[in-house]
């Protein structure tokens, strides 16, 4: 019976995510399962990967700590964006943006926050233009549909397109029941071979909350936690694959088209 929210909050200053799912479940299904294998992802990697974001500081905070600025943008190199949003009073608006390098999905800015719509696309828009205008891709469902047209109020035009919106008439990423299960396998591998980079522990943590229910197998977030960096870093890994090579040329899914 003393096991109330504020007891729990208590407890988790002395323990990290995962000794929390063992030594004090919330439900049956945590009593009943290990940490490891409530886990969607690699819970060693991610140790090792919220080990490496805790040696980096922000080089530079924005608006009470809205905006984090890891890595200058360079001139001539390529960035994409992708932004997980909301209506700014429930779940955050998480939007980070990335740098291309090679093999590996770095993070180098990023903005959080419980923010409106609006104050989301002028964010965006300032760190679109900051990031040599980074290749952007806010989720489109629910809110995201305000945010995109926003943005193209602003003047945004390196949008990504889905391969089959051959007309590009609705830009942003569209996540559907069958490429969330996938982006999310392909996520965890990512993960495993610990070839991304977040440099904020705070979001690497959310990735633990991150669990295979009945309900969704492929992984949703448990009852109280946030997906937010989750689905933006898996929505990174999907638009890398067709970022305009700046010679005429974009990439679709390992395809090349003209």
């Amino acid at each position: 019976p003393y096991h109330t929210q504020e007891w729990y909050e208590n407890e988790a200053k002395n323990y990290d995510k995962l000794a929390m799912f063992t030594r004090y479940p919330k439900t049956e299904q945590e009593a009943l399962t290990s940490a490891k294998d409530l886990c969607r992802f690699d819970v060693a990697s991610l140790q090792e990967l919220i080990n490496d974001a805790k040696t980096w500081q922000p080089l530079e905070v924005r608006q009470n700590g809205i905006i984090k600025i890891y890595k200058r943008p360079v001139a001539g190199r390529r960035y994409y964006f992708t932004i997980d949003s909301s209506e700014g009073s429930g779940d955050p608006a998480v939007g980070v943006v990335f740098e291309d390098a090679g093999q590996t999905v770095e993070e180098v800015a990023e903005f959080c926050g419980k923010i409106g719509v609006d104050e989301q696309a002028r964010i965006a828009w300032d760190l679109y233009r900051e990031y040599n205008e980074a290749y952007c891709a806010p989720e489109r469902n629910n809110d995201g549909r305000r945010l995109v047209e926003k943005l193209q109020g602003f003047g945004v035009k390196n949008f990504y397109y889905d391969h089959k919106d051959i007309k590009r008439e609705k830009p942003g990423w569209w996540t559907t029941a069958p490429n969330r299960g996938f982006m999310l396998g392909e996520l965890a591998d990512s993960i495993s071979r610990k070839d991304i980079r977040l440099h904020n522990p705070a979001a690497l943590e959310q990735f633990f909350y991150f669990v295979r229910t009945d309900r969704k197998p492929e992984g949703e977030a448990t009852k109280g936690s946030n997906d937010d960096y989750v689905m933006a870093t898996a929505m990174a890994l999907q638009i890398r694959k067709s970022m305009p090579s700046g010679e005429g040329v974009t990439v679709y899914h390992g395809q090349y088209r003209g």
